[in-house]
């Protein structure tokens, strides 16, 4: 199997993940912010921006993926 992340399929839907605002939907300065999750054949995740889900994904190994939702956490 590659090690390549983006080379690899999908092995399962995108998932919808919100957090950090609330508040009301018609005031879009207040609305959640979201991404979508799906996990990738052979491990990690592809990650996307629900406001453009035809957009470009960000690939990450489940480490990396860690790592990242750790540092944020951290500010």
């Amino acid at each position: 199997m590659s090690s390549d992340l983006y080379s690899r399929d999908l092995s399962g839907g995108y998932v919808r993940a919100c957090g950090g605002n609330t508040g009301d939907q018609s005031d879009p300065g207040t609305q959640d912010s979201c991404v979508e999750y799906a996990p990738i054949t052979g491990g990690g995740y592809a990650l996307r921006d629900t406001k453009n889900p035809d957009g470009p994904e960000l690939r990450f190994s489940a480490e990396e993926l860690d790592a990242f939702v750790q540092s944020y956490q951290g500010l």
